[in-house]
């Protein structure tokens, strides 16, 4: 069968390759068909609707019109595509391509008659874009003459510059001039008062320093609670004071040092006749020691004990001459008691060999006692018997009784 040019080409091809019956297919190609002419038709009345400027009320009113006229016609004919797809899926597995073919044509409708609402639409709100158009240039040309003006810091944005009349743009510009100007007015204020406030500073600062300078020779002087004074904020007088304070300090201060210094000197002076005193006494002493030494290493103590540490020098004359008169006693007793022991000692020995000798003599022959009585006898006789102790104030008594054991031999 033959198509018209009213259905787009991929609508005859779905056609085309359908197997619905023939009159099935007639009556939904001749309802395709209407459908499409009609929207053909809406299609050139649209074009023909051409605004002229965004006075053209009529023309706007006329897309308006079509507008909405489309859109029912889109409405109607959706809602009867949407019926008659609810009616085909109820009978799918037979007509299931006049199904894809009611569904495309529901897209192509919704896309045909979308795309003139759009259009018309944009044709209706000519005016309305204009106005908007309008007010965002000139929203822009008036803020931009604001930050020329330098007042851009003082607009706030609580009016629409795009929509307000000249009048109030006018007053709003006066407004922010003003608060410019009144902010200039309190910046110079505040550069002279820092000006001002500078210059003040400046003059303590140079009242502080030349009154730190004045005191500098006596700061170690000047007590801590005055040292964390503000010297700029004291009044003369109160300076004066304590600088005359600092003054009289360092005074002071030189005279205590003046007299320590005289007493470590006398005191070193002191000191240094002390230490001659000293040495001479030593030297004195020293001298005294050596003859005190001689003295008693010429007396040549032999039992005694003697202290001959530098104590002895320090004895006087006449002590020194007691103490040595007792050593000499002490040494004469000590040396009689030595002699005598060993008096003893010699006598136990004389005696042992007395009574060694006798032992030995009983022990002889009779020859040979006379013998030997005589030798001795002889040797006495001729004074040239040999005793160890010839000195001794025991002698003739050991010889007599001697003789008596020899007599006793004999007899």
């Amino acid at each position: 069968m033959e198509t018209t040019n009213y259905l787009p080409e991929e609508v005859n091809g779905l056609i085309a390759q359908s197997s619905i019956s023939e009159d099935k297919l007639t009556a939904i190609q001749g309802n395709l068909i209407t459908a499409f002419a009609a929207l053909n038709g809406l299609k050139k009345e649209s074009d023909s609707i051409v605004i002229k400027d965004h006075n053209d009320e009529d023309s706007m009113k006329l897309a308006a019109s079509l507008r909405k006229k489309i859109k029912n016609v889109r409405l109607t004919t959706v809602e009867f595509l949407k019926n008659r797809r609810k009616e085909v899926q109820q009978l799918k597995l037979d007509y299931d391509l006049e199904d894809k073919l009611y569904l495309r044509l529901t897209q192509v409708t919704e896309d045909i008659t979308k795309n003139l609402e759009t259009s018309l639409k944009f044709k209706e709100e000519t005016k309305e874009r204009y106005i908007i158009e309008s007010q965002e240039k000139l929203r822009a040309e008036r803020t931009s003459l604001i930050y020329e003006k330098g007042l851009g810091a003082y607009y706030t944005g609580s009016l629409d510059l795009g929509t307000i009349s000249e009048s109030d743009f006018e007053l709003k510009l006066d407004e922010l001039i003003k608060l410019k100007k009144y902010d200039e007015l309190m910046e110079e204020k505040k550069r002279l008062a820092e000006i001002e406030a500078e210059k003040e500073r400046e003059r303590l600062d140079s009242i502080r320093e030349e009154r730190k300078s004045q005191l500098l020779d006596f700061w170690k002087f000047v007590n801590h609670a005055d040292r964390s004074l503000d010297f700029a904020a004291i009044t003369d007088d109160e300076f004066n004071d304590i600088l005359t304070r600092a003054k009289y300090a360092e005074k002071a201060e030189k005279e205590r040092e003046r007299q320590l210094i005289e007493q470590k000197e006398k005191e070193l002076k002191d000191r240094e006749l002390q230490l001659e005193k000293e040495r001479e006494e030593n030297a004195r002493i020293d001298e005294i020691y050596q003859k005190r030494l001689t003295i008693i290493q010429e007396c040549n103590f032999q039992f005694v004990k003697l202290n001959l540490s530098r104590d002895i020098a320090l004895l006087t004359d006449e002590a020194f001459n007691y103490a040595l008169a007792r050593k000499h006693e002490q040494e004469a007793e000590l040396k009689a008691l030595e002699e005598k022991r060993l008096d003893e000692l010699k006598a136990q020995e004389e005696k042992q060999k007395a009574e060694q000798e006798a032992e030995n003599l009983a022990k002889m022959t009779d020859a040979k006692k006379f013998a030997l009585l005589q030798k001795d006898i002889k040797s006495i006789i001729n004074n040239s018997y040999e005793f160890k102790y010839r000195n001794s104030v025991t002698t003739k008594k050991q010889i007599n009784d001697y003789l008596q054991k020899c007599l006793d031999l004999i007899g």
